[in-house]
Parts: C-alpha cells; structure tokens; sequence
C-alpha cells in the first residue's frame, strides 16, 4: 500500500521542478521582472483578488516597469510591454511570422478558441481574416456618419445639463456612447442608451459588476461558467422597458 506521505512529497517536488523551469527554462526567462511573479500566478492573485480589495494589479505592473524597463515578464506566461516602438516587433503585419501570441485561458466562454485566443500563426491569420474588413480603415471610413450621429446625440445630452445645470456622471454617458456607436456599427440599430436613463443606469451598473467579477475569473477560469450562466441576467436592459420610468 502506498504511504500517504508520498503524495504531499510529489506534490512538493512537482511544485519546485516547476518552478525552477519557470525561472531557469522556461522561452520567457530571460525577461526581467519579479522572481516571485516568474514562479507563480499566486503573485498576480495577490494583487488582483487580496491586496486593497482586489483591482490591483494594473499598478503593480507599472512599478515593475519602473524598476525592470519597458519590456518585464508579470507572470509565467506572459510579458508585458510599455514601450511603443515595440509595436512593430508585436505586430509585423502581412510579412513576418509573429512569434508571441495572446494566451487566453480555456474557459466555457473560450472553449471554441475564436480569433483572439488562436496560438497558432497561421490559424490565427486564417480566422483573422474572415472579420478583418469589419474594422479595416476603409469600413470605418465609410461608418463616420453614422458615428457622428450619435456623438451628436451624446453632446445634446451634455448641452441638456448644462442648461439645466443638473450634475451628471461622465463616465456612464462615454460608456453608453460607446456601446451605442458599436452596435449602430454591427446592428445598424442602437439599444438606446443615451437615450433612456433606465437602462443607462442598468448597464453601467452590469459592466461594473462584470470589470469586479473579471480579476477572478482571470485567476479562477471556472468562475467563467457562472459568469457565463449569468449573462442573460443583463441582456434585459435591451429589452423593451416596460417600467415607464422617464428619462431623466
């Protein structure tokens, strides 16, 4: 009969191998970063889910760039570049393969690995191309009316509280701008959002919850599924109001 103390014991030398590769073997150990933040994703777990409340980890990285250069690994499996003149490097174009790649993590809401997810190069510019007229800068030429349009829309509402000298929440009127602009785009029809207050409100208040919910689904792919099995819970603000609440 196996000893019970065997499996902690692999599990610690698992543990320690893998971490040794990480910083030793691994393509990305000889990018600068936190020794720490190479062995384990429990770094990045820190400061997205535990320090502060969680949402932190965005600042993190600017210190490390601050310390480490433009270019510095911030977990495993990734780096992290702040140095524009990279771009090139990150995205050679029709030409050269490109060598780094996004690593999403497999989740319900990745399983099917779309465009975004796709390591594969040449994969990846196969799916790449069946969207790629959809913001082609020529596509986007032809959609300015429609986008001034509901910029217009957006600087009325400004102009209709500034007259009424009413405060107001930027934030709330960019992001209902935004999403309004992108499905006039793709749909050819907006959801209204500038203009009913209700579902304003609502969607703002869904996407905060989303942008609390996404460091621990980020950490935690699993959580995907309930995020997933949730989504409908919001796709209501799109629909008809019945709750006759005035704009406001």
């Amino acid at each position: 009969m196996t000893d019970p103390l065997y499996l902690p014991l692999l599990g610690l030398l698992y543990a320690a191998a893998l971490i040794l590769y990480r910083l030793t073997l691994h393509p990305l150990a000889k990018f600068p970063g936190p020794k720490l933040a190479a062995a384990t994703k429990w770094f990045e777990f820190y400061y997205d889910c535990v320090k502060g409340g969680g949402g932190l980890f965005s600042q993190e990285v600017d210190r490390m760039h601050e310390r480490y250069g433009p270019i510095v690994r911030i977990n495993p499996h990734e780096i992290h570049a702040s140095d524009g003149k990279w771009l090139d490097t990150l995205y050679p174009g029709p030409g050269p393969v490109c060598i780094f790649y996004f690593r999403v993590e497999k989740s319900a809401v990745t399983e099917h690995e779309e465009a975004f997810g796709t390591v594969d190069h040449y994969i990846h510019r196969q799916r790449r191309a069946a969207v790629k007229t959809f913001v082609s800068k020529k596509t986007i030429q032809t959609v300015q009316p429609s986008i001034r349009s509901t910029v217009e829309l957006l600087c009325r509402e400004f102009d209709r509280f500034a007259t009424s000298r009413e405060t107001f929440e930027c934030g709330t009127f960019f992001l209902a701008w935004a999403t309004d602009s992108v499905a006039k785009y793709l749909e050819n029809d907006t959801y209204g959002l500038l203009e009913n207050a209700h579902r304003r409100r609502e969607w703002q208040e869904t996407i905060s919850q989303v942008v609390e919910l996404t460091p621990l689904v980020k950490q935690f792919p699993c959580h995907a599924v309930c995020a997933e099995s949730s989504g409908m819970a919001y796709a209501g603000c799109f629909a008809e109001d019945e709750s006759g609440v005035a704009d406001a």
